[in-house]
């Protein structure tokens, strides 16, 4: 893999979008682009570029004071940018790296706002993600890809950390030195997420258990409710069903002191008719039997007429007991139990509404803890698995 091209844009001294075009090999052998120029055309700038561009961190090493100082800054000609970036594109043909593609571009921006964008063949990166590729390319920003002036009278006056650290990117072990300070980053993150899962466990079983008493208790009241309803469901139908019975009873036997009353009475206007005759023609005896006759029947009617005023009363007092004085009050009654039975199947479904709205809070709460015990298993076995490696 070898460096193609660089596209310069607002980065220090170049302010238009500048490309540069490195040779290829020829004929297997590779090829050598100098750069050249008088002091303070920008030679140093490129090289600059080629290292922030790979994720140069280091202010120093790209001979900056702050961050802005790498955004063009204007001139007398020329207005400053509000944007830094530059592009370079790998050569891959060769093989020599272990990607699918041939070409590979590394993008990165900084605006003077103080955001920061890493981009690889494309697509937006995390600065660990660029370092991890170009360690694994052996290509990285700070190793024998860049060589810039004094770098070799600095690896000799450097400490021995910091010599090592260089070799080791030379040699390709700083891939695996990233990938393991990865992973015991991971492992801290992990048991800081064991610790707040069993946070989280020990917040949510209270409630979880207060939802489920609620739930029990409301099971509770609803079967209580239905069964009190059909109590009295059958209370008001025994009740109606006696009333009816009683009445017909009643009124049967008040329909016939009724007819008895009217026979009577037909008998009365004949008697009274014959001892008007009998009056009449002064016949003692006839009429002293029909004056007996007479008031036998008087005293049969009212015999009948305190019978009748007897059922009567009766009667009433089967309509006072039972709350009206009429028929009306049966149906009243009836009416009054189908509201009433309406209004329980209203409170039994607002029961069965809350019930099923504790129901799928538990669930809620128990797919939570589902969750959370899951992630916990995952985190530990990740946990288990670092440990041995």
């Amino acid at each position: 893999m070898y460096l193609e091209s660089a596209i310069l844009q607002g980065f220090k001294s170049f302010p238009e979008k500048t490309k540069l075009e490195f040779l290829s090999s020829n004929n297997g052998r590779k090829s050598i682009t100098a750069i050249v120029g008088p002091n303070g055309s920008g030679k140093s700038n490129i090289s600059d570029a080629i290292r922030w561009v790979m994720g140069e961190q280091s202010l120093s090493k790209l001979r900056a004071k702050t961050n802005e100082d790498i955004i063009f800054n204007g001139s007398e000609n020329k207005r400053k940018t509000g944007r830094a970036s530059v592009k370079i594109i790998l050569d891959n043909s060769d093989g020599e790296v272990d990607i699918d593609q041939e070409k590979v571009t590394i993008e990165r921006k900084f605006y003077r706002s103080g955001e920061s964008q890493y981009l690889l063949n494309g697509e937006e990166v995390r600065l660990l993600d660029l370092k991890l590729f170009l360690a694994e390319a052996n290509f990285a920003q700070s190793s024998y890809s860049v060589i810039g002036q004094g770098m070799v009278n600095n690896i000799v006056t450097q400490t021995p950390k910091e010599r090592k650290d260089f070799f080791d990117e030379a040699f390709g072990i700083k891939e695996h030195q990233i990938k393991r300070h990865q992973a015991w980053l991971k492992l801290q993150r992990s048991k800081d997420n064991i610790q707040e899962i069993k946070m989280l466990l020990k917040e949510k079983q209270p409630r979880l258990n207060s939802l489920k008493k609620k739930v029990d208790k409301l099971e509770r009241k609803k079967e209580l409710s239905l069964k009190l309803t059909e109590l009295r469901e059958s209370y008001y139908a025994s009740v109606y069903k006696k009333n009816e019975k009683k009445k017909k009873t009643l009124q049967s036997r008040l329909d016939d002191l009724r007819q008895q009353e009217e026979k009577i009475e037909k008998k009365i206007n004949e008697l009274k008719q014959e001892l008007a005759k009998l009056a009449e023609h002064k016949k003692g005896e006839d009429f002293d039997q029909l004056q007996k006759e007479y008031q036998n029947i008087i005293n049969q009617k009212n015999k009948l007429e305190e019978e009748k005023a007897v059922l009567q009363g009766k009667l009433q007092t089967e309509y006072s007991n039972s709350g009206q004085k009429n028929i009306g009050w049966i149906e009243n009654k009836v009416s009054n139990l189908k509201d009433e039975k309406k209004q329980v199947r209203q409170e039994v479904k607002e029961l069965d509404d809350k019930i099923q709205t504790q129901t799928d809070k538990i669930k809620t709460l128990q797919q939570d803890v589902e969750e959370v015990q899951y992630k916990k298993t995952a985190v530990e076995g990740k946990v288990s698995n670092l440990r041995e490696c």
